[in-house]
Formats: C-alpha cells, sequence, structure tokens
C-alpha cells in the first residue's frame, strides 16, 4: 500500500473510532477525552498508537490461551495417569490420522 493509500486509511479508521466512541454508551468519559486527543495527533502518531492499542489486546488473549493451554495439558496428564484414557503408539495415531 503505497503512503497515500496508508494515510487514507487511517484516517478512515480513525474518524469511524472517533464517530462510534461517541454514540456509544457506556464508554467513560476519560476514553471519550482521550480519544479527542488523540485524534488531534498526525496520522502517523495515531496508526501507532492504534497499533499499540490493537496490541496490548492481542496480549491479553494471548495470556487467557496460554492459561488455557496449560490447563488442558494438566488436565490430559491427569486423565493418562488414572487410566481414564490411554495414550497411542505412533503406529497408531498415524493410522487413527490417516483413516488406514
Amino acid at each position: 500500500m503505497f503512503a497515500f493509500e496508508t494515510g487514507l486509511v487511517a484516517r478512515e479508521a480513525t474518524v469511524a473510532a472517533a464517530h462510534q466512541i461517541r454514540h456509544t454508551r457506556g464508554v467513560t468519559d476519560e476514553a471519550k477525552k482521550l480519544l479527542e486527543e488523540a485524534m488531534k495527533l498526525p496520522v502517523r502518531q495515531r496508526a501507532r498508537l492504534v497499533s499499540s492499542l490493537i496490541d496490548s489486546l492481542d496480549e491479553s488473549d494471548e495470556a487467557d490461551v496460554e492459561k488455557a493451554w496449560i490447563d488442558e495439558v494438566h488436565k490430559r496428564a491427569r486423565e493418562l495417569e488414572t487410566g481414564q484414557v490411554r495414550g497411542l503408539t505412533w503406529a497408531e495415531a498415524r493410522r487413527v490420522m490417516l483413516g488406514t
């Protein structure tokens, strides 16, 4: 994407975000003020800010996913230890996966 197009996309995204937050219930006055201040920034700085905010959302999701996987591993280990499930050899697992 060319710099001009990137600027237009960033501008459209920030205008849409500003419109949405002004008309969204449950958004704090503090968040509205932050948005108004952010809208005064140059396009590149707003784009970096948006990117940082999105990254911060991804981090919390990653932590939740990581915890869920750790919980799942512990559950599966308990199932193996208690005999609730039986492990497969590689040959058995391969047959299951390939349907042979």
